[in-house]
């Protein structure tokens, strides 16, 4: 497809938001009150409260037992600013943007967290209110001329190059400094990158190349990039793909990249340029969804298999098998009921004791040659954030940990338990943080020095709802039932983010 057909298609709609999470219906802003900033330690308040009066940045020192060997720092990306001029955003995932590094070093946890810079963030900040929609909160009397517009960058972070960039799904990423966390700029690429959108949830093959997508609601195809380890464009192309309206994350293997298509479809709505993100959407019941197959060394398709309707977000990690790399296995985490897990998503702000909706991880297994896809689900319990070995990406690997929620902790909106399912046997280990605890995507570390599965550790955050105050632990990846091995907790609470990544200290 030429770039100019492409772009055509982008002029109908808000150019991609943040994440695949969408409300039923639509929501409105809400004019902010001190009453709606009440300090109260109850359940009704859990998730909620982590937004209580966010600040410009934060900055720590505390001391910590930091396993012999990790040495690094942990980004972590997520939607934070929530009021402005009078104004609160209704849906978790339109706040504005907040990077933070949680550096494991000398016996001690030094963490700092900074808002995004973006040109969507200076422009609100200067004119004293918000100027455009958001994802999930529609504003009358304004409308979206470009990307920039919405551009939150709150969805996850990348490290290539010597650039720390935060990424979003509507534009580009911007870079910000590794050390202070200041924002430099936006991140263009190339010259035809810029404007377009790019995954926040890219993928690093064995020789440090990263791969990702962008995909724009309305103009049925998919861009795809590859960057070499330094950060420079090696190849960047559009595929036609119907379908491709919400696509948020995909595997890949040695030889193709894999995406899930849902029946999620984008409706335009040219008479309220005011309306949401997500106001746009609807899911087309009864249609069926898609695997797409495309090979990475020209973009071509391999194929394009039909399957029952589904509703994912995340994958986890994909290979190939059998004769000629014919079969291939991915995971998913897939929802139960997609329309309600897009109302609570976006009732979250503003009602109590919403419990996260169904969902199950998903196994499936594609047959190129016959062109089918088998599917079952070994582990029970709703779950998210799949996260693997990153030194197995597109190789076969045993474990994935998951984020889950142990049923008898009561109704908060979020996750309280770290899992880890072995794939060979479907045995499964778990540690439980507690109902006072909402814990966020844990992240692996490899351990320095070989590459076997499982030598390495989980790190990941967590907030006690009823102290306000966010914790870093630190698991074995192997043996996460027996709980961290290492925990530090901040003077202040954080909000509650999405995703992040691990970057080892040089020479860890």
């Amino acid at each position: 497809m030429h770039r100019r057909h492409f772009m055509a298609g982008l002029t109908a709609a808000p150019l991609l938001a943040a994440h695949g999470l969408a409300a039923a219906g639509n929501l409105y802003w809400k004019p902010f009150r001190d009453s709606d900033d009440i300090d109260l330690m109850s359940a009704d308040t859990a998730w909620k409260s982590s937004f209580r009066r966010v600040p410009a940045a934060y900055d720590s020192e505390v001391a910590m037992r930091v396993p012999a060997g990790l040495r690094g720092t942990l980004y972590r990306n997520g939607p934070a600013l929530m009021n402005l001029g009078g104004m609160r955003y209704r849906h978790w995932l339109d706040g504005d943007g907040m990077v933070h590094a949680f550096r494991l070093q000398d016996g001690k946890l030094v963490h700092r967290g900074r808002l995004v810079g973006t040109r969507k963030l200076q422009a609100e900040t200067q004119a004293g209110k918000r100027l455009a929609p958001g994802f999930g909160t529609s504003l009358p009397g304004t409308a979206v001329r470009g990307p920039d517009d919405m551009n939150t960058a709150n969805i996850n972070t990348l490290l290539v190059g010597g650039e720390l960039l935060a990424l979003w799904e509507g534009g580009v990423p911007y870079a910000l400094d590794t050390a202070t966390l200041q924002t430099k700029g936006r991140k263009v690429f190339a010259p035809q990158t810029d404007k377009l959108p790019f995954s926040a949830h890219p993928r690093r093959d064995a020789a440090g190349h990263v791969w990702s997508f962008g995909y724009l609601p309305g103009a049925g195809a998919l861009a795809l990039y590859e960057l070499d380890d330094r950060g420079a464009l090696r190849r960047q192309a559009f595929v036609p793909t119907p379908n491709a309206d919400m696509v948020h994350d995909f595997a890949m293997t040695e030889r193709y990249l894999v995406f899930v298509l849902m029946p999620y479809r984008y409706q335009p709505r040219p008479d309220d340029p005011g309306l949401s993100f997500i106001g746009h959407y609807a899911w087309q019941a009864g249609q069926p969804g898609q695997v797409l197959v495309l090979d990475k060394a020209d973009f071509s398709v391999v194929r394009r298999i039909d399957i029952p309707a589904i509703g994912v977000f995340h994958l986890g990690n994909a290979w190939e098998e059998g004769v000629g790399g014919n079969t291939l296995r991915f995971g998913t985490v897939s929802y139960d009921d997609f329309p309600d897990f897009m109302r609570r998503a976006g009732e979250v702000m503003d009602h109590a004791l919403l419990a996260y909706p169904s969902t199950r991880w998903t196994e499936h297994e594609v047959d190129l040659a016959a062109g089918t896809v088998r599917s079952h689900s070994p582990l029970g319990g709703t779950v998210e954030f799949p996260r693997f070995d990153p030194r197995r990406t597109g190789r076969a690997s045993r474990c994935v940990y998951l984020m889950g929620r142990h049923g008898g902790e009561g109704e908060v909106f979020g996750f309280n338990t770290v899992r880890r399912l072995d794939q060979r046997t479907a045995q499964v280990q778990e540690y439980r943080y507690g109902g006072n605890a909402i814990a966020e995507e844990h992240v692996f570390v490899p351990a320095p020095g070989g590459d076997a599965e499982e030598r390495g550790w989980l790190v990941g955050t967590s907030y006690d709802w009823r102290q306000r105050r966010s914790t870093l632990s630190v698991f074995d990846a192997a043996r996460v039932a027996d709980g961290p091995l290492a925990q530090a907790t901040l003077p202040y609470g954080l909000p509650l983010g999405l995703h992040g990544q691990f970057v080892a200290a040089a020479g860890g």
